[in-house]
């Protein structure tokens, strides 16, 4: 493969990235004291997508099997509604809840698939009538209120933050060693997983990328990840007085 129509592939298959990148960029030099890259505004951040990012997973593996599931917003409010029922209505702790709560979207997914493979009902409708039916259950488990007060372990979930192991600070400077490991991982992880893809597309004679252009690849995706990850490891501006003026 060319270098030159390397690089063009690289660059079309990379524009995401580059936009998001871009889109940092942005809003880090338009927001004050650039808060937007802070440890705790990427904390937010990853805690909004957390949702999604779970819902689309799953998603992806209905859509490749050319169906979809309209239902899965409504499946997933009466689940939290039901997870919150069960620790303050009925003060069962949050393992149980936790447990108790998968076993009944596992049920759910079973009753979709029965009647999507077994009875040859097209997955629109069944789960558009799902979604009409988990909209009415979850007004029934809420009784149109807010629930609340939940257990601290079940709150430490979605607003906790990992802690150190070892190393505290550095030079008076908070660092925290447990995500430094997890964004080392990542990177180690990442290098393997796309020599072993390298390997494997030469082995069935597919076209790869030359090896410097693959180097820099790989060197230039795993900065992205170091630096995203040093903002949650230098938690510097992650303190209460630099916030007060917010």
């Amino acid at each position: 493969m060319k270098t030159s129509n390397a690089v063009k592939r690289n660059l079309r298959q990379y524009t995401m990235i580059l936009a998001l990148l871009a889109i940092w960029l942005i809003f880090t030099l338009s927001t004050k004291n650039h808060i937007f890259l802070s440890s705790r505004n990427l904390s937010n951040l990853f805690l909004q997508m957390a949702t999604t990012g779970f819902l689309a997973t799953g998603m992806v593996l209905v859509i490749v099997a050319t169906h979809i599931d309209l239902s899965v917003g409504s499946v997933v409010g009466t689940l939290g509604a039901l997870a919150a029922y069960i620790m303050v209505k009925l003060n069962m702790g949050a393992v149980a809840a936790i447990l108790i709560t998968l076993t009944a979207g596992l049920l759910v997914g079973a009753w979709h698939g029965y009647w999507i493979s077994y009875r040859g009902v097209p997955a629109f409708i069944v789960t558009l009538a799902s979604m009409t039916a988990f909209k009415g259950f979850t007004l029934a488990i809420t009784k149109g209120a807010t629930i609340s007060e939940f257990p601290p372990l079940f709150k430490a979930i979605g607003q906790g933050y990992i802690p150190s192991l070892l190393i505290h600070d550095i030079n008076g400077i908070p660092f925290n060693d447990t995500s430094a490991i997890i964004g080392i991982a990542f990177i180690i992880l990442f290098i393997i997983y796309d020599l072993k893809k390298r390997n494997d597309r030469k082995k069935y004679g597919f076209k790869v990328l030359p090896m410097p252009l693959q180097i820099g690849r790989l060197v230039l995706i795993s900065v992205v990840i170091a630096l995203v990850c040093s903002i949650m490891v230098f938690e510097i501006i992650n303190n209460e007085e630099y916030y007060k003026s917010y």
